[in-house]
């Protein structure tokens, strides 16, 4: 991965430093430490909507890692059957895979000749993927808009959800019963923290606009529909 211009530059830098916050607010939570992010929010280098999404962030993480630390024993089998890849041998070595495809995701839609993102339709794109993922049926209305959302403004590179985290929600909603009490109670959890998370993205979103990735350069939207790039 190669980063040839400005704003793919800029874009990998606050990319590290989200996951910087992310990494100081674990640690804190799991070694007894104050808030990492108070200095920073007081200072103004982050927003009360950046410093909320951070802590939520951190939160959908570590009721992930529950989920999967609870449910690798079913999930394992489900990989090695499927050969999605080296199977990882421990639920924390797939905990860790699935939070770096996320990051790598994130940061190669900079990368691609064109990707376009639509401020307002990511939150909207994600809660029908989420309903997806807990198997809930779609309505006719959800089903006509997903795939006008995937096949018309988004590059389906750019949406691909990580393998490993696909087949470890999938299988948590085919093994989970009424006997299954701490797997429901950790997927509902999860689900949850989720939820917050896309409550906050749209906050976060729903002032953006629409952008395009164009061979490494950031488009904005202007009215109209149409773009402008910015020199990089």
């Amino acid at each position: 991965m190669v980063v040839e211009t400005k704003d793919q530059f800029e874009h990998w830098f606050h990319l590290r430093e989200f996951y910087k916050d992310l990494h100081d607010c674990w640690q804190a939570m799991h070694s007894g430490k104050d808030d990492p992010l108070v200095p920073l929010l007081k200072s103004g280098k982050i927003s009360k909507a950046e410093y909320d999404y951070i802590w939520l962030t951190v939160d959908c993480y570590e009721r992930l890692w529950e989920l999967v630390q609870i449910s690798f024993r079913y999930v394992r089998p489900e990989l090695e059957r499927l050969e999605v890849g080296e199977v990882p041998k421990s639920a924390y070595e797939l905990f860790k895979l699935i939070l770096s495809d996320f990051a790598k995701e994130q940061f190669e839609v900079c990368l691609q000749g064109y990707a376009k993102l639509a401020g307002r339709q990511l939150p909207e794109i994600q809660e029908v993927g989420l309903k997806v993922f807990k198997g809930e049926e779609l309505s006719p209305y959800e089903e006509t808009r997903l795939q006008k959302l995937l096949t018309k403004d988004w590059d389906k590179k750019a949406f691909a959800v990580n393998p490993m985290f696909v087949v470890t929600i999938a299988t948590c909603y085919k093994r989970v019963t009424s006997k299954q009490s701490i797997l429901k109670a950790r997927l509902e959890a999860y689900s949850t923290a989720k939820f917050n998370l896309l409550e906050q993205e749209k906050r976060l979103h729903w002032h953006t606009g629409s952008y395009v990735w164009s061979k490494g350069k950031l488009v904005k939207s202007e009215r109209g529909g149409k773009y402008t790039v910015f020199d990089s």
